[in-house]
């Protein structure tokens, strides 16, 4: 065990010859901010670790881990998984209910790397990229975060069992379901909700994957449409996705 400490020790870099880098990078509209760590006086091609921070976002942390892997002879590179600002969303109800003040603010911008509150160069609207589809995500008026991301896995089970079949996504709210069921080859596709503003991103969203001509959005009671319109689709789908209440105003 000895002999491996020290051979460990002498592995280690002088630490005058590391490099420490701030990175800014664009993911879609989103402008992020990266931490590069290497050792100049290696020449020689070595392997390179990406660095995740946690969910109190890249502080000092994930930094010093990215030093320390530079250190042992890596390139290190802490990834942003936030972005320069962090979106802190309040309901009104749900202080109530918890028997909290309210403040009157429903929406509050903070700085990812200081905590600071933010008041300039604020997004309201941001462009994420999952599985390979593009979504505008309403950072400030969007239903809970905007984005459900618990369903990932079902959406992307959507774009595989579409090919050829007649889909029809009620209460779609911005259309992930039936973006994924056009890109998966889908013979139709009909979007339902009862909220123009849901109907405007999901048809927003639909352009930003190029299926705009492929997905047919409706306003109507989702309920209302199966019983009375769902002959007019062209019978009765082959996949029905999506069944519940959309949250957004109408």
């Amino acid at each position: 065990m000895l002999t491996l400490l020290l051979l460990f020790s002498c592995e280690q870099q002088d630490s005058k010859s590391i490099v420490k880098k701030e990175i800014k990078y664009q993911l879609d509209s989103l402008e992020m901010n990266g931490y590069l760590v290497y050792d100049e006086s290696i020449k020689e091609k070595r392997p390179a670790i990406l660095v995740v921070h946690e969910w109190w976002g890249q502080n000092d942390y994930p930094r010093k881990r990215a030093e320390m892997l530079a250190e042992l002879g890596y390139v290190a590179f802490a990834i942003d998984m936030y972005g320069v600002r962090v979106v802190w969303r309040r309901d009104e109800k749900m202080y109530e209910a918890e028997g909290l003040e309210w403040s009157g603010e429903s929406v509050s911008y903070y700085d990812a790397a200081t905590g600071a509150e933010a008041t300039e160069n604020v997004p309201s609207e941001v462009i994420v990229l999952e599985n390979d589809v593009k979504y505008a995500v309403d950072m400030a008026c969007g239903h809970k975060t905007g984005f459900y991301v618990d369903q990932r896995e079902n959406r992307l089970a959507m774009r595989e069992m579409s090919r050829g079949k007649k889909v029809l996504d009620v209460c779609c709210y911005t259309g992930g379901f039936a973006l994924n069921a056009a890109l998966g080859g889908a013979s139709s596709v009909t979007a339902v909700d009862s909220s123009d503003v849901a109907l405007t991103v999901a048809a927003r969203n639909a352009e930003l994957n190029d299926v705009q001509d492929k997905v047919r959005f409706v306003r109507a009671d989702a309920f209302d449409f199966m019983q009375s319109e769902l002959g007019r689709v062209g019978g009765a789908a082959d996949v029905v996705a999506d069944v519940r209440l959309s949250c957004y105003p109408h």
